[in-house]
């Protein structure tokens, strides 16, 4: 039986309201499992509150801060990612619809938790999602090498039927085949990943989400494990001397790590099935949120099919925001990389346009998922869930 599903009152659509539809105990269990997001850097900044036929939805700027939230763009995903947990949720479970989503605002002013989105329900006997809300507690980060399998037929229908939802954002499939035969898009990756080390605050937002040991498990399964990231024990040596002294993490490069990462951006990218690309028109915050609600259904639909997938931010969310107005890539104080970096997500914006095949289009790649067919799932002390 679906944890989720339980005895509840027959209401009108008219006279819903969350606290007397459902139990404490459900709304709770909603509340977690929605949760259950990807955050940039998992810093989870959001949460809600259940009012009559209304779910407020409260962001704080706060918790939301990382190196890679530039504009809230991270956030606006990620909220999206949120609405789209809780559509599939209340729908398939309590036949619960979404009915109206209001004005989106982010405000960089405010302090501690305020609301972002207010989320209209009501009643419906027609769900529109199928066997999805048991995955949500299923998908995670998955950072291992997949099987280079094309995706099956039903697999890429199921993905591409998602464009017929969606105003705004659209999905788009590279066959990793096409990736060994092309190192335009190849180089750009390997280039986009060495970023992370670069920029001593994006690598010490990530230093402070890794799981050490396995003691960390037992309090908390958010972090990536070294499993996970292919870490051995000589780089985890490093990583933890990098940590404790961030302004040390030029010796890496004096050390060829840049030929370790480019190794393992390679390995990783070859080994896989397809990359996963979602692009939108524009900045507008209603069309960042919708690419969020058809990224995690997309998400959530590989994880059922037994694919595993990886957020490929690095490349595509910087090239984004690079090429955005008035953004001004100094302000990331990477010295004499800054030129590098910025040519490479210039440049990065033609080369994911012509590999999805929108290059003749008004669209930009903003996020995508590397994903393929896994032989089994991590084990569950390396999972990754909200990442």
């Amino acid at each position: 039986m679906n944890r989720f599903q339980g005895a509840f009152k027959v209401y009108s659509s008219s006279n819903l309201d969350f606290k007397s539809y459902l139990k404490l105990t459900q709304l709770e269990e909603i509340e977690s499992a929605a949760m259950k997001i990807p955050s940039g850097d998992n810093c989870q900044p959001f949460k809600i509150e259940f009012q009559g036929d209304l779910i407020i939805v409260l962001y704080n700027n706060e918790l939301g801060k990382h190196e890679l939230n530039i504009k809230n763009i991270a956030s606006m995903i990620s909220l999206g990612s949120l609405i789209q947990s809780l559509e599939i949720l209340l729908s398939e479970n309590y036949k619960i619809c979404l009915e109206e989503i209001g004005k989106i605002e982010f405000n960089e002013g405010k302090n501690g938790f305020y609301p972002v989105v207010t989320l209209k329900w009501k009643l419906d006997s027609k769900p529109e999602f199928k066997k999805l809300s048991p995955v949500i507690l299923k998908r995670n980060t998955d950072r291992r090498p997949y099987g280079r399998m094309p995706f099956s037929k039903n697999l890429n229908d199921e993905l591409l039927d998602l464009n017929k939802k969606y105003k705004y954002a659209q999905l788009h499939l590279y066959s990793t085949n096409k990736i060994r035969e092309n190192k335009k898009i190849l180089n750009f990756l390997q280039r986009s990943d060495e970023y992370l080390w670069m920029n001593k605050k994006a690598l010490l937002d990530f230093l402070n989400w890794l799981r050490w040991d396995e003691s960390h498990f037992k309090k908390t399964r958010d972090g990536m494990s070294m499993k996970n990231l292919l870490i051995n024990p000589i780089v985890k040596l490093f990583l933890k001397i990098f940590y404790k002294n961030p302004k040390r993490v030029d010796l890496l490069w004096k050390f060829s790590f840049k030929n370790n990462i480019n190794s393992i951006t390679k390995k990783l990218v070859v080994n896989s099935g397809s990359i996963v690309g979602f692009s939108i028109k524009s900045e507008d915050v209603n069309e960042i949120v919708e690419l969020g609600r058809l990224s995690f259904e997309a998400w959530l639909i590989l994880t059922k099919h037994n694919c595993g997938a990886q957020p490929l931010t690095l490349a595509t969310l910087l090239s984004f925001v690079y090429s955005s107005k008035n953004y001004n890539p100094q302000n990331h104080n990477l010295g004499k990389y800054n030129d590098y970096f910025q040519k490479n997500f210039l440049e990065g914006v033609s080369i994911l346009q012509e590999s999805f095949c929108i290059n003749n289009t008004d669209r930009k790649i903003l996020w995508a998922l590397r994903a393929g067919y896994v032989n089994e799932p991590l084990p569950l002390q390396a999972q990754t869930l909200r990442r």
